[in-house]
């Protein structure tokens, strides 16, 4: 079975982080059903004037490992492309607070 949690979370400092994950459960052998992230998506920026301004994007798209794309929270630039073991992803929390003092550095 596969499950699609998607969303959006407006926050403090104008930031938006949008949410995917595609999620496959399957049952195992002992009655337990086993669950796993098959594509992740975390997108946050912050409105800047007129335009959105990229803070950071951790993704596993097109078949790729899970990677975090870093930005200059000023500029929306992308600045680096870092591998991330799915283990050492932040959780929702984690996300939302670093999206916002990104947010609070850019000012």
């Amino acid at each position: 079975m596969r499950v699609v949690v998607r969303g959006r979370i407006r926050c403090v400092r104008g930031v938006t982080l949008q949410i995917e994950e595609q999620l496959e459960a399957r049952p195992r052998r002992d009655g337990r059903t086993e669950v796993r992230a098959r594509h992740r998506t975390y997108h946050a920026w912050r409105a800047a004037g007129g335009e959105r301004r990229l803070l950071f994007r951790y993704d596993s798209s097109h078949g790729a490992p899970l990677h975090l794309h870093a930005a200059d929270p000023s500029t929306g630039e992308e600045t680096s492309r870092i591998e991330v073991p799915p283990r050492e992803l932040p959780n929702l929390d984690q996300l939302i607070r670093y999206a916002a003092e990104l947010a609070a550095r850019a000012r």
